[in-house]
């Protein structure tokens, strides 16, 4: 009790170091994650800013390229009369290719978005200025105003028309080819007002950039020291775990030497017990002899001494008794007062019943594997110690439970040490006459260590379990019929069978050893038994209960 005491409570202190060096990085780790937010909030916010600041000044250029294209337009329509169609389309291209060329400095997107709005009015204040034009010319030139007036309306009939047969994209990509050449003609004249309106953008974006460049080297370095922080945590953390195990090693080792010389000296005190005893028997039969030999030279003079043999061998049975109860008295006092100073420094959390109630609670709400492990550990040593604590199990419906976390489990190593508590959890509630029926209340078990059985096959520990739990369903005389019945799991046992009967004789003929006797691998501790020992005690065990299931195998 002392021994399972101190690694209880070693466990804990383990634990509650471990908890608090998490807490204190998870709080670190939330602070810097609200760093980076806010960061990444100013650093949009400033982004839009500038994007729209600079989304306003090309719009404004492009309307005073707009305005300045429309009036020289229509100075041309009143001017020339025949030429005015082809010179307008002339304009209009381009018009179209200078705004293209602005346009395509700026943001498209947004561009695309707010050009539907442009070109219809462009369409309208076209046909006001048509229509103001030809109302100024309509006293001198009446005919040649209606014919023109005319034209301008069948074009605008056909124009429309066209727009809403034809494809809005094709449309829209001659409609800026021929506004990009008009608007070209006319930047070239307003090239030397805007080379200085272009050096402050250039300097402006030039500023920009930088800022990015910069952005971007301080992320980058950012990145790099997070990885050397995150590299420089992991070789801390290996280190504690490394100097914990150490630690953890020589406990258990000074555990183990205190329990073997304990060992020893029960031993020797039994055999010094024994020795005495036959001492003592030895000189009785002596002494016996002796006073037969006299009472053979004094027969008249030792019949009035028979009863002081008897009266001598009381008196060295109760001194022996006397100082038997003198030695052990000394050191049952010393355990026992050892065992109630161990109960009155114990937690109240390392308690079975409440170690239990825990180890539920996080078995039954959490999902993180390190809950999960830590759960099963309690539950295993507790299963183990307590019959109350395998009640507690069933009563809180935790064997679904169970089974469905050894289905979850893979073949890592955290994976492989919840899978093997899991399985002892359900052993030691076989092992309990009070929940052994609830676990074998269906057939689930039974099909799951037979998978089990069959997808461990190659790890000696799991299997030996599967295949102890496997036994114990067929004890069942009902499992036992229905698993005698499945031909498809007699195939696979049988398969599982044959494979490892291969892989032993392989090992087996490669290191050219022989295999020990069974009793011999039953009597070794887990320290000297060997992977392949393990594994030919489980095909022991499964041949036994395959041959209950099949008479004729």
């Amino acid at each position: 009790a002392a021994i399972v005491i101190q690694s209880v409570v070693r466990q804990f202190l383990a634990t509650k170091r471990v908890a608090t060096l998490r807490t204190k990085k998870q709080r670190e780790a939330d602070v810097l994650q609200q760093r980076q937010t806010a960061a990444t909030t100013i650093q949009a916010h400033v982004r839009r800013y500038q994007q729209q600041k600079l989304f306003k000044r090309i719009l404004m250029a492009v309307v005073t390229l707009q305005s300045a294209a429309r009036m020289r337009h229509a100075r041309l329509a009143v001017q020339t009369r025949r030429r005015q169609q082809q010179h307008h389309m002339r304009q209009t291209h381009a018009a179209t290719i200078i705004q293209a060329a602005l346009r395509g400095f700026a943001q498209r997107k947004s561009f695309i978005q707010a050009q539907r709005a442009i070109l219809i009015v462009q369409s309208a204040v076209r046909r006001f200025l048509a229509i103001r034009t030809v109302s100024h010319l309509q006293a001198a030139r009446v005919a040649e105003e209606r014919r023109y007036k005319s034209a301008a309306i069948l074009i605008q009939a056909t124009f429309r028309g066209y727009v809403q047969r034809q494809n809005y994209l094709d449309a829209q990509t001659q409609i800026i080819v021929v506004q990009s050449v008009a608007r070209r003609w006319l930047a070239r004249r307003l090239l030397l007002k805007l080379e200085e309106e272009q050096h402050q953008t250039r300097a402006f974006a030039a500023t920009v950039i930088q800022a990015h460049v910069r952005g971007h080297q301080q992320r980058r370095v950012f990145t790099q020291t997070m990885q050397n922080i995150v590299r420089i945590q992991a070789s801390a953390r290996r280190w504690l775990c490394c100097r914990r195990l150490a630690q953890q090693q020589s406990s258990a080792m000074t555990i183990q030497a205190m329990y073997r010389a304990h060992r020893q000296r029960q031993q020797f005190q039994h055999d010094r017990a024994m020795i005495i005893s036959v001492q003592s028997i030895v000189r009785r039969w002596l002494a016996l002899r002796r006073v037969e030999e006299v009472r053979q030279e004094q027969a008249a003079a030792t019949q009035g001494t028979a009863h002081l043999d008897t009266a001598a061998v009381k008196i060295q049975a109760w001194y022996r008794a006397l100082r038997t109860r003198k030695t052990m008295a000394a050191r049952l006092k010393e355990i026992f007062l050892k065992v109630q100073k161990l109960n009155a420094a114990v937690d109240e959390r390392m308690k079975i019943g409440n170690r239990t109630e825990s180890a539920l609670q996080l078995l039954l709400t959490h999902k993180q594997l390190t809950f999960v492990l830590k759960a099963v550990q309690n539950l295993d040593v507790t299963s183990n110690l307590s019959r109350r604590c395998c009640e507690k199990l069933v009563a809180h419906r935790a064997i679904p439970i169970l089974f469905e976390l050894i289905r979850s489990c893979n073949r890592s190593k955290p994976h492989m040490a919840v899978l093997h508590h899991s399985l002892n959890i359900i052993q030691h509630l076989l092992d309990c006459k009070a929940t052994k029926d609830a676990v074998l209340h269906d057939s689930e078990l039974m099909f799951l260590s037979a998978e089990l059985i069959q997808s461990y096959r190659d790890k000696g520990d799991v299997l030996l379990q599967a295949t102890k739990l496997f036994a114990a369903c067929c004890k069942c005389e009902a499992f036992k019929q229905q698993a005698a019945s499945d031909e498809q799991l007699l195939k696979r046992l049988d398969g599982v069978i044959q494979l490892t009967e291969r892989k032993l004789k392989t090992s087996s003929s490669s290191t050219g050893t022989a295999r020990p006797a069974l009793k011999r691998v039953d009597n070794m501790t887990k320290r000297q038994r060997k992977p392949a020992d393990v594994t030919h005690q489980a095909l022991q065990r499964l041949k036994t209960v395959y041959g209950k299931l099949v008479p004729s195998a």
